[in-house]
């Protein structure tokens, strides 16, 4: 896995940049009315401000988030290949190499991924192995977010004693599943 400081983020198209990204393609004009020429001017801003304030634009594709590592869809799919998913929106841009997801997983398939990420929690000391479920349900949750449609369970992490890995069991999940580890120390 590769480690990132910073996630790929969306930025809000600016006036300033949406006249950089747009004079490399159009050239506007306006008539000299001394010389009787056109000649070359910036996009007016009031044409850029009506680009950016008219919210959608039929064919253009609409992208509903970005994520790093293969993911587990609403219907059924798994999102393994780089790039945009018309079906979801989501922008898949790895962070790392994952190994390919079969089409079709066998129930072997299954176990042996839950014993590797079973493999994750095994060091900390849960008091009860619901305790350690309750690790892999969280972990899971967070592996299939972009497959559930509406809200999912929140997940409290505490220890009767300080040193127990509480943040670093986060930190496991979040370089899991981020690549980066989730708090600063």
């Amino acid at each position: 896995v590769l480690f990132r400081s910073s996630a790929p983020t969306f930025w809000p198209l600016t006036v300033a940049t949406l006249r950089a990204r747009l004079s490399r393609h159009f050239v506007c004009c306006k008539h000299d009315g001394r010389s009787g020429q056109y000649k070359p001017t910036s996009i007016p801003d009031e044409i850029l401000s009506a680009i950016i304030h008219a919210g959608t634009w039929p064919g253009l594709r609409v992208a509903t988030g970005i994520i790093e590592q293969p993911a587990f869809l609403a219907d059924g799919r798994i999102l393994q290949t780089p790039g945009w998913d018309a079906t979801s929106g989501l922008v898949y841009q790895p962070n790392g190499h994952y190994e390919l997801v079969p089409d079709e997983p066998t129930r072997e398939d299954a176990m042996i991924a839950l014993g590797e990420l079973s493999e994750i929690l095994q060091d900390f000391p849960f008091a009860l192995e619901c305790h350690r479920s309750a690790g892999l349900a969280a972990l899971l949750t967070i592996l299939a977010r972009p497959a559930i449609e509406g809200s999912c369970p929140a997940f409290l992490v505490e220890a009767s004693t300080p040193g127990t890995g509480k943040t670093r069991m986060i930190d496991a999940f979040s370089v899991m599943t981020t690549g980066r580890e989730s708090s600063k120390r």
